[in-house]
């Protein structure tokens, strides 16, 4: 009912919140960095370099593909030990072409785990708290700023949203006999229209 649409738009304006002082402290880092090492820190902080931990047919595992084709760079898979789930290869194959002989530069490590939600690390060794699909695809955009992909201040002329990237990322997941057809002809187009998404069209 009502009070559960409230609670969701508080949680939803916390997160936010949350999201965008993270976002500050980072900053704040960064430039740390930059005054003490200079400008060599600088070039690298404008390198991607995220860890997504998350389970094997995982949405997250889509969305990595598509992470990776908008930041042009490779992705690299790995299982962790707390891993029971066999790993698909030729998933695996098709996540290390994405982007292969077009870069050198691995900005995003999968790691197959146990773990009920997808799980997100802004670099090695620095932990954000940031878990689940839509709010790992709101940080990343936010963070490298990337409003061709999804623009929050213009949310009207946005070729795309969060959720439609989330859902994307999720049917592509699914078995395509389990699909409904106007969901799947929802996928087909976006996938079509959108750069970015046309990775999706490989799984």
């Amino acid at each position: 009912g009502g009070d559960d649409v409230t609670w969701a738009r508080d949680l939803e304006a916390r997160q936010d919140k949350c999201l965008t002082e993270l976002e500050l402290l980072q900053q704040r880092v960064y430039k740390l960095e930059a005054d003490c090492c200079g400008a060599k820190a600088t070039e690298n902080a404008s390198k991607m370099d995220i860890v997504i931990g998350c389970s094997v047919g995982s949405p997250a595992v889509y969305m990595a593909a598509v992470i990776a084709r908008k930041v042009n760079c490779l992705i690299k898979v790995f299982s962790h030990s707390s891993n029971t789930k066999e790993v698909d290869s030729s998933v695996t194959n098709k996540l290390l072409c994405v982007n292969n002989g077009e870069t050198d530069y691995c900005g995003v490590n999968l790691i197959y785990k146990d773990t009920p939600t997808p799980q997100f690390m802004a670099c090695p060794g620095r932990l954000v708290a940031v878990s689940g699909l839509s709010n790992i695809l709101r940080y990343v955009v936010r963070e490298r700023k990337y409003t061709s992909l999804y623009d929050e201040e213009d949310l009207e002329s946005a070729a795309l949203s969060i959720a439609d990237i989330a859902l994307c990322c999720t049917l592509t997941s699914l078995d395509t006999k389990l699909i409904p057809n106007s969901l799947r002809t929802y996928l087909v187009n976006t996938i079509r229209s959108n750069y970015e998404m046309r990775v999706l069209k490989a799984f």
